[in-house]
């Protein structure tokens, strides 16, 4: 799935409008708008990390998003085979907590 698309697809599962998700994540309204038109293709993993915990994502689904968007997961699956002893899978998911908070 193109990430205008999937991106589309999640404000709309969480029934936020664009300004909505403009506030919450700090990006320009008409930018969200090119984003979910595919007229902006150069977003970066900051950008759709941001509107990921706009949106209220779990790992799982903010990994999803950033992958459609072309970039690396937060946590990759296959390494290390799980966050217990990795510190920096650990350090991303404290950072994920305090953004939701």
């Amino acid at each position: 799935m193109q990430f205008c698309d999937h991106m589309s697809l999640l404000r709309r599962e969480a029934s936020l409008s664009f300004q909505q998700l403009s506030y919450r994540s700090c990006v320009y309204m008409a930018y969200l708008h090119r984003l979910e038109r595919g007229q902006a293709t150069n977003h970066s993993r900051n950008v759709v990390f941001r509107i990921g915990i706009a949106l209220g994502l779990n790992i799982e689904l903010l990994n999803e998003l950033l992958a459609s968007a072309g970039h690396m997961p937060l946590i990759p699956d296959k390494l290390g085979g799980g966050i217990e002893g990795n510190e920096q899978a650990s350090q991303s998911l404290r950072v994920v907590d305090r953004l939701k908070d």
